[in-house]
């Protein structure tokens, strides 16, 4: 098999493999976490559908943005935009809108 001899391929093909494990047990996580949270249960299926729902149209809509400016480009933004919202996460405090993460967090009652 050819693909095999391919160091490239195998690579790409290993880092795929894992980041869908990874993806997979983030929305486990995800998942725990809301019903942990208090959201029902057909709730918290509804946002793992609306997130892979997300995907689903997002992903063919980066296809013409590759072609028009590479596969590497495109890489290193995604990998920066994910990487951006890390910092923000110890600034948030609760899931409401006036404290998403990087927006400035309501005062604390004293």
């Amino acid at each position: 098999m050819a693909f095999l001899r391919n160091d490239a391929i195998n690579r790409v093909n290993l880092h795929s493999g894992v980041q869908a494990l990874a993806q997979g047990a983030g929305s486990i996580f995800f998942f725990v976490l809301l019903l942990k949270a208090g959201v029902s249960v057909p709730h918290a299926l509804l946002a793992q559908a609306a997130i892979v729902t997300g995907r689903f149209i997002l992903r063919p809509l980066a296809l013409p943005v590759a072609i028009r400016f590479g596969l590497k480009p495109l890489l290193i933004a995604g990998t920066l935009m994910l990487a951006l919202r890390f910092p923000c996460w110890p600034r948030s405090t609760a899931w409401t809108p006036p404290s998403w993460p990087c927006w400035p967090s309501p005062p604390s009652p004293s």
